[in-house]
Order: structure tokens, then C-alpha cells, then sequence
């Protein structure tokens, strides 16, 4: 009986011996990924280093309910259709407050200024939308829209529209659209659209989703359409 034990023991020793110089290790878990991924992430991005710093400053257990959060598909389907409801400048959450939706506007600032109802100037409203988990920024689509208006702060024109994505959820890739700029109503509004991908993790969802804003000056909206695939 101790010849076949020691015999055991050999051959468990001997098989994770192969295994794991053969390169079947045990797969690594889901904190130790997002980790490797965080971490190689370029952190001359002010923003990146800030959510890195963010990260290291969870404890144990929360870092392990964000990597939960992140790897669960109900969760960002859930945050992506909030963008829809949330109320401008306002935030909204799920999962019991452990993941936040926010929209956010900004505008020029508006200067006093000594000029004529000739003068012309430059200006611009945005329009942005920040998903939130466990107080770690991972997904900010934007839409700014530049325009011209007049010394009585009209809008003249609809110059541009910019959109851009800021992303570190490794599980979601983003990819910007054509935007566009008009005039309409004595507002100039700019149309940012985005593809936004689930990985196989997810189950493969997409959406197609638009960033608008809506500006003239001390006034700035925005809102976002999407449907979810």
C-alpha cells in the first residue's frame, strides 16, 4: 500500500510537471487579465493614470467585484440602454449603486466682451456620456459642436462637430463615426455616431449609437439614441 502511494505521488508530481512546461497551466483568472491589461496601458494619458491610480487604491475585495462587474454582459447592457434615460447633467446607477451612467455638457466660456453687432466669434457646446464602475471611469463617448455667432450671441452658423471615444474597458471597443454640424432653429447641433462592440465575453452585442448636442450660447444639451443589437 505505501509502494502504490509513493507511486501516486510520482506520477501527480511527474503530470504537473508536464502540464505546466507544456503550457497547460491552470488558465488565469479574470482580475489577474484585467490587471495585465490596465497596467500595459499607455500612462502618459493623464486620464488612464488616473483611473490606474484610482484602481490601486480598492481594496482587495472591491477589485475583485469591479473585474465581476466588467466580465458580467447583464451589467454593460444594462449601463449601455441607461444612457437613454439619463437626465442631462444628472447620473443614474445600477447594480445597487456600483455603476454609474453620467451625461455632462460644456460650452465656451462666456466672457464679456466689447464688441459690435458685426463682430463674429467662435464657440462650442459638447455633449458627453461616462459610464462609471466602482468609481473607475471606463467609457466616455463625446459630441462638440463649433459654431459662429454674432456681438448678440446668435447663432450664424454650424461650423464643425467632433466626436470622440475614451475607453479602458477591455471588453468593449468603440470605434467613431462621420459626424456632422447644422443649423436649425437658432441652435447649432452636432451628430456624433459610434459603433460600440461587445467582445465574445458579452455575447457579441453592438450598437449603433449617436451623440447629440445642441448649443447656442448659455444653453447646451444633448442627448444620446442607440439601439442595441
Amino acid at each position: 500500500m505505501k509502494k502504490i502511494s509513493i507511486f501516486m505521488l510520482s506520477v501527480s508530481l511527474v503530470l504537473m510537471f508536464v502540464f505546466s512546461s507544456s503550457g497547460f497551466a491552470a488558465p488565469i483568472d479574470n482580475k489577474v487579465k484585467f490587471e495585465q491589461y490596465l497596467y500595459n496601458l499607455d500612462k502618459s494619458d493623464p486620464l488612464v493614470s488616473e483611473q490606474i491610480q484610482k484602481y490601486n487604491k480598492l481594496s482587495e475585495t472591491e477589485k475583485s467585484r469591479l473585474v465581476e462587474l466588467i466580465y458580467d454582459p447583464n451589467v454593460t447592457k444594462q449601463a449601455f440602454d441607461s444612457m437613454k434615460t439619463v437626465a442631462l447633467g444628472r447620473s443614474t446607477s445600477i447594480s445597487n449603486g456600483e455603476v454609474v451612467i453620467q451625461s455632462k455638457v460644456e460650452e465656451s466660456s462666456n466672457k464679456k466682451r466689447a464688441i459690435t453687432t458685426a463682430s463674429e466669434e467662435s464657440y462650442w457646446g459638447s455633449y458627453s456620456w461616462t459610464m462609471t464602475f466602482l468609481g473607475i471611469d471606463l467609457t466616455t463617448l463625446k459630441t462638440k459642436v463649433f459654431y459662429t455667432i454674432d456681438g448678440n450671441n446668435n447663432v450664424l452658423s454650424a461650423d464643425t462637430a467632433v466626436n470622440s471615444h475614451w475607453n479602458i474597458d477591455p471588453l468593449v471597443i468603440v470605434s467613431d463615426g462621420v459626424s456632422s454640424a447644422y443649423k436649425s432653429g437658432g441652435y447649432a447641433y452636432g451628430n456624433g455616431p459610434f459603433t460600440v462592440y461587445g467582445t465574445a465575453t458579452l455575447g457579441f452585442i453592438s450598437a449603433s449609437v449617436s451623440v447629440i448636442v445642441k448649443s447656442k450660447p448659455g444653453d447646451t444639451t444633448g442627448w444620446k439614441e442607440s439601439a442595441i443589437t
